[in-house]
């Protein structure tokens, strides 16, 4: 039978293991070991992509979900996410369409845009997505439980913890939301598995940027 010591000592190493894990991704993958100046500017960059790629009509996001992720030790690199990444993708989309694991070239498919952070301490990976609308019951309350419930349920490396949230973006559009949430930043998008138009057909977006920040 293990010892109270014994139980001490177990969780103080695996203390251990978890900040070393965090220390190697923050100097590897992090922008928080940046200066201000260039961490806004990659920042800034990935909104102005965002912005474009809804001015020039391809992408019309409606929901904006972030989601929590389980913690891997031996996951470094962002690529190296990529693939349970890419199951949720698939696993999300299989859900939309019943089952169907046919569906990349569905001509009604909600395009989706997908990107990845950390947070602060480096140990709090997590998903924000981006999402066109969906069909009228996919509403809301139907995503929320979805992302907390229904998906954990399926894919490992998620987290079950009511994480989820969903922000809809049918009355203030992207624009809006970004002018009216002060801190609001997008993280480093995975294009790999995004849906976006490599060259947008405007440029509009740099007078919204100089207005927002």
């Amino acid at each position: 039978m293990k010892t109270t010591k014994d139980k001490f000592l177990k969780k103080h190493q695996a203390k251990i293991k978890k900040e070393e894990s965090r220390k190697k991704r923050v100097s590897k993958t992090s922008l928080i070991e940046t200066s201000p100046f260039i961490r806004r500017k990659i920042r800034d960059a990935h909104t102005k992509f965002l912005l474009q790629q809804v001015d020039s009509g391809f992408f019309s996001p409606r929901w904006y979900i972030v989601f929590l992720l389980k913690e891997k030790d031996e996951r470094l690199h962002e690529d190296d996410w990529v693939k349970d990444i890419t199951h949720i993708r698939n696993m999300f989309y299989q859900e939309y369409y019943q089952g169907d694991r046919d569906w990349k070239n569905k001509i009604d498919r909600p395009k989706t845009i997908w990107g990845l952070e950390f947070g602060k301490t480096g140990t709090n990976p997590h998903i924000n997505l981006f999402l066109e609308k969906t069909r009228r019951e996919w509403d809301e309350s139907f995503l929320t439980k979805l992302f907390n419930e229904d998906l954990p349920k399926k894919v490992k490396c998620m987290k079950s913890e009511d994480s989820a949230s969903v922000t809809d973006f049918k009355t203030s559009g992207l624009h809006g939301y970004i002018n009216k949430e002060a801190t609001w930043e997008f993280s480093p998008i995975i294009y790999s598995i995004s849906d976006y138009e490599k060259q947008p057909k405007t440029q509009s977006t740099n007078h919204q940027l100089s207005k927002r920040w």
